[in-house]
């Protein structure tokens, strides 16, 4: 594929693409000039089913080893999460991922802004719409446009249907031929609008730019919304650093000592559990932790129960 940026594939595998039927590839890439300090490390998956999905990793070694054991793996939404390097997915379907823009492309959030759109009178570009799936409940989506396309009878090959693929700001698209989504979908309402306010505000307590927050209804109402932390969450080492912990080691007379890097991430939210999983994986099962030093990295990460914050240094 084309790219106005310098991308390096370092790993490929794919079929399908001449024999006329389903066809899919996932690849490793390096992108060594990212824009907007985007991740010039990623996976990029792609099949004639569902569309693209791409994850990004914190190394190039990590994509190498994440693809390498799993790029026959269906269920990469499952194992890539649990990988070690891992950062974040993001669901394209239709819609072409930022680093094969090409030429003056606009960038739309981690996507290439569409082209071919067609003018639809109820599915415009930016219309916010109310989806209620079939369990009840409510999902808010931003509408990026539609295409219109057309198909013929097979038995009456002048008679035409018309139909529409919407394509949603998540990577998800809808093709009214194949049927709904949900239960209904409609625009988002005027006197709905708290929903999108109340959307806006959550995002921003799960990144930690803010602690509470509060809706107000028309009716005097209001919905406050506050993050709360167990007391044992509290007490847990959740800052990037270097520990100096005693490792007590069930079946095992002496204590394993030692300093122990740690950097949190959405698997391993505190040192604690990062060790556990260490001694687990040798097959050890660990009875107590204790830390006896730590020097905690200066604007590190640090894990605030839902999102990350900056770690002061100690």
């Amino acid at each position: 594929m084309y790219s106005r940026y310098k991308i390096k594939q370092h790993k490929y595998a794919g079929g399908g693409l001449n024999d006329g039927g389903n066809w899919g590839f996932i690849e490793v890439l390096e992108i060594k000039n990212p824009p907007d300090g985007r991740c010039g490390i990623v996976i990029h998956e792609c099949n004639s089913c569902t569309g693209a999905v791409f994850t990004e990793w914190a190394t190039l070694t990590d994509a190498n080893k994440a693809f390498k054991k799993n790029w026959l793996e269906e269920k990469t939404n499952v194992v890539f999460p649990l990988s070690p390097g891992f950062k974040r997915r993001v669901v394209c379907g239709l819609m072409t991922p930022w680093f094969y823009a090409v030429g003056d492309q606009e960038l739309f959030g981690d996507f290439t802004f569409p082209e071919g759109l067609q003018n639809d009178p109820k599915y415009k570009l930016g219309q916010r719409f109310i989806i209620e799936d079939y369990s009840g409940d409510l999902i808010l989506k931003t509408c990026l446009g539609c295409r219109h396309y057309t198909i013929k009878e097979t038995l009456h090959p002048y008679t035409e249907h018309c139909y529409r693929i919407v394509q949603w700001d998540d990577g998800t698209f809808w093709d009214d031929k194949s049927g709904s989504i949900g239960r209904s979908i409609r625009p988002l309402r005027d006197d709905e609008l708290w929903i999108d306010e109340a959307i806006q505000q959550f995002h921003r307590l799960l990144s930690g730019k803010s602690k509470n927050f509060t809706i107000n209804f028309t009716d005097g109402s209001k919905f406050v919304g506050v993050l709360k932390q167990t007391s044992e969450q509290k007490d847990l080492p959740t800052a990037e650093g270097r520990y100096y912990v005693v490792v007590h080691i069930k079946g095992v007379t002496k204590a394993k000592k030692g300093w122990v890097d740690f950097k949190p991430n959405l698997v391993v939210s505190n040192l604690f559990k990062h060790i556990t999983l260490k001694f687990k994986d040798q097959g050890k099962d660990i009875e107590r932790i204790k830390v006896e030093d730590q020097v905690v990295t200066r604007g590190g990460k640090k894990w605030s129960g839902v999102f990350y914050s900056s770690a002061e240094s100690s």
